[in-house]
């Protein structure tokens, strides 16, 4: 599951600041709607009834540089997103993410394949 609605408003305004204090603040806003994004709407997508849910939802933020600030801002943000079940990437690692989980579904494609496939082997 990737989301990616983070609001990107406060961290515009960083980058458009006129004075430091400025910049600081709408820093702190941006930092405030990247964790009300993971501690409000990421959890829904692991109660989604009798459906299998995933393991942890990816929080795409589209654009690297706010992406990298939120990472500056906070070292221990990761940590605590993942911590929720919640995977922050940003457009160079997003490629990479979908990779990995391509490779990880093929894999467990493969197990169940072969747990099909055993008790055909002992008759054999």
């Amino acid at each position: 599951m990737i989301d990616s609605k983070v609001s990107l408003n406060a961290y515009t305004d960083s980058v458009n600041a006129e004075t430091d204090e400025a910049r600081k603040a709408a820093v702190k806003r941006h930092m405030t709607a990247c964790a009300a994004m993971w501690t409000s709407g990421c959890p829904r997508y692991h109660k989604l009834g009798t459906l299998e849910t995933p393991d942890f939802v990816a929080m795409f933020i589209p654009v690297e540089p706010a992406f990298l600030v939120a990472l500056h801002e906070d070292e221990g943000l990761w940590r605590y997103a993942y911590e929720r079940e919640v995977l922050l990437v940003g457009p160079t690692t997003l490629l990479f993410v979908i990779r990995i989980v391509d490779n990880l579904w093929q894999q467990e494609l493969q197990a169940r394949a072969c747990g099909r496939h055993e008790p055909r082997g002992r008759v054999i």
